[in-house]
């Protein structure tokens, strides 16, 4: 994966696509990746790196506008410029509302450096701006001076998912194959927050942190997520459920069919959070923008059905939720 690309350059194009990056970094030396592959594009912005984002808005798998929304949802801060072929007054005005710097017609291309200095700028007094409203981390270590050269700080943190479950979190709690079955569940709840960060800052953290782990941070990231779930949840104590119900195996099949089998499984919940972590040197003055994701597990389980069928089919049920207690 490219690594601390600052401005990435997006057309179907690649040929284009290169030769607009070229003039960017020619005349300004800023890190320059082109990029015709848009899932490739979402792995570099990641990274946490780019500041600047130069996107084609007419692309056969996904517009410009699109991308720049999905940019967003993963870092907020982007600043960028939209390329269109001819000035449409459409792609120009919902360019202005989704927050871009600028557009530009490729007829005047050789204006795009200048127009990228001018976002990249902006990104730079974005960040200057919000680093008095950021909360501070603390990871200073007696024992590694080096953690003294950078500070970290929360930039934002943003709720995107209130019923998030693991596929690998989904436990079996009852396989049925008699007629009809009476069966305790019991559910538990245990405290729990989740961080998974990109390779970026996992290779930054390792300067600093112990084995590359986020141990010193979690407790502090799992405060700040805390904070922002409906207080009516109690998070903070191991919580059981049982709950005695009877299972009919023939009970909502699908007409005409006969069920030989049904898998009832359920699924710890968590609040999905989107994180921007701020790295600053204290030293050279550089900020580094580090989208990491936190998972803080709520007292309900997701609960679902499988029905598998004589006649080899099968389907899934999604039977809701359990609050616990």
């Amino acid at each position: 994966m490219d690594k601390n690309v600052e401005v990435l350059v997006v057309d179907d194009d690649l040929a284009a696509a290169q030769t607009f990056s070229e003039l960017i970094a020619t005349k300004y030396s800023f890190r320059t990746e082109a990029y015709s592959n848009l899932e490739k594009v979402l792995e570099v912005v990641r990274t946490g790196t780019v500041k600047v984002a130069v996107l084609d808005e007419r692309m056969p798998d996904m517009n410009g506008t699109d991308l720049f929304k999905k940019i967003h949802q993963i870092n907020p801060n982007i600043k960028a410029v939209l390329l269109t072929g001819e000035a449409d007054r459409l792609d120009i005005m919902k360019a202005a509302k989704l927050g871009y710097s600028d557009y530009l017609e490729k007829s005047n291309i050789s204006e795009l450096p200048g127009k990228v200095l001018v976002a990249y700028t902006q990104y730079e007094a974005s960040i200057v701006n919000k680093s008095k409203e950021d909360q501070l981390l603390n990871i200073f270590n007696p024992l590694k001076p080096q953690t003294w050269f950078y500070r970290y700080t929360i930039a934002s943190v943003e709720l995107v998912d209130k019923n998030f479950t693991f596929e690998e979190g989904w436990k079996t709690k009852l396989a049925l194959v008699s007629s009809e079955q009476t069966q305790e569940s019991s559910y538990e709840y245990t405290e729990e927050c989740k961080v998974m960060a990109g390779t970026e800052f996992k290779e930054s953290a390792n300067m600093v942190l112990k084995a590359g782990k986020l141990a010193s941070l979690t407790s502090q990231l799992d405060l700040v997520v805390t904070s922002h779930i409906d207080s009516s949840l109690s998070l903070s104590v191991t919580q059981k459920k049982k709950i005695t119900q009877t299972y009919k195996l023939q009970e909502g099949i699908e007409e005409g069919k006969q069920a030989v089998k049904k898998v009832f499984e359920s699924n710890p919940i968590y609040y999905k959070f989107n994180v921007l972590l701020k790295k600053y040197c204290r030293f050279c003055g550089s900020v580094h923008i580090f989208p990491i994701e936190v998972y803080k597990r709520i007292p309900k389980e997701m609960t679902r059905g499988h029905i598998f069928y004589a006649d080899g089919s099968n389907r899934t049920i999604d039977t809701g939720s359990v609050s616990i207690p």
